[in-house]
C-alpha cells in the first residue's frame, strides 16, 4: 500500500454555517457543494482549496441524529470525527487489516469512484482510507 496524502478532515460541529465561514475566512477555502449525490445539503458543508480540492467536511451535530451519541463537540476527544487518506492498493490494504485482526466496513461510492475503508486506530479514531480507481 502507498499512502499519497490526507483527503479531507470531518468536523462535528453545532453550528454549520459559522463554522464553514471560519474555515472560508481564515484559510481562504470556499464553501461549495455537498460531492455525494442526494446528500442533505443542510447536515453537512464541505470546504475546497483553489484548486478545487475538498479539505475540510463538516456535518452538523443533529442532537437527534446517529453521532450525537458518540462525539460531541468540544468533549474528551473535541469536534474531531475522522481522518481520510488518499491511498492506492486496495487489496493489499484489505489483506493487512485481516493480517492485523482490525475490524474494518469497506464501501463503494460509485458517484465518486471510490471505495472506501473504514477502521479504527488505537485512540479510537476512526480512520478512512479512500481509493479512486483502485
Amino acid at each position: 500500500m502507498k499512502t499519497t496524502g490526507i483527503d479531507h478532515v470531518n468536523i462535528l460541529t453545532d453550528d454549520l454555517d459559522a463554522s464553514a465561514r471560519f474555515y472560508e475566512h481564515l484559510l481562504g477555502l470556499k464553501r461549495g457543494p455537498v460531492p455525494i449525490e442526494g446528500a442533505d445539503e443542510r447536515l453537512g458543508a464541505w470546504l475546497f482549496d483553489p484548486s478545487g480540492a475538498p479539505l475540510v467536511h463538516l456535518r452538523w451535530n443533529d442532537p437527534d441524529g446517529d453521532l450525537a451519541a458518540e462525539s460531541q463537540p468540544g468533549g474528551p476527544t473535541g469536534a474531531f470525527r475522522h481522518v481520510s487518506f488518499r491511498c492506492e492498493g486496495f487489496d493489499e490494504t484489505i489483506a493487512r487489516l485481516e493480517e492485523m485482526g482490525l475490524d474494518y466496513q469497506s464501501i463503494a461510492v460509485e458517484a465518486l469512484g471510490q471505495r472506501l475503508v473504514f477502521t479504527r486506530d488505537p485512540s479510537n479514531i476512526t480512520v478512512e482510507m479512500n481509493f479512486a480507481g483502485d
